[in-house]
């Protein structure tokens, strides 16, 4: 990649990256950029963004049209009350659950330790390496 310029007319317009990849691609690709650093704003970068974004949409679809209906409140208390955060918990779910939990709490060591040192664009590819390839792709 080379640095945008208008003069040498590779400036990518905004406004038609949204129209072509979506808003939520365009963020998600500039969020993984490193502050301070030059970002390779390109296209096959934004498409696959907008594919993870279309993932990620995709999943919390999914998730929504199988929770339980809300007047069932029996099976909304199971819910509330499980916790993924004790080891009694995780007993009592099959082992691909488990594993993926347990990716869970890796994903939000690597993550917070990624936060607090304020490096952004490394929170946003250990979600993506996390979800891409642990949570929606096994």
């Amino acid at each position: 990649g080379r640095k945008m310029s208008k003069t040498l007319g590779n400036v990518i317009d905004p406004i038609d990256t949204i129209k072509d990849f979506g808003t939520d691609a365009l963020r998600f690709t500039l969020a993984l950029g490193t502050p301070g650093q030059d970002l390779n704003l390109s296209t096959e970068r934004l498409t696959a963004n907008k594919a993870f974004t279309n993932k990620l949409w995709n999943a919390g679809n999914f998730l929504l049209q199988n929770l339980p209906t809300r007047n069932d409140a029996s099976a909304w208390k199971n819910i509330l009350a499980y916790k993924f955060d004790c080891e009694e918990s995780l007993i009592g779910i099959p082992l691909p659950e488990r594993w993926v939990v347990s990716k869970l709490h890796l994903l939000i060591d690597m993550t917070t330790a990624s936060y607090d040192k304020f490096f952004f664009g490394d929170v946003g590819r250990e979600i993506y390496d996390f979800f891409w390839g642990d949570f929606a792709d096994w």
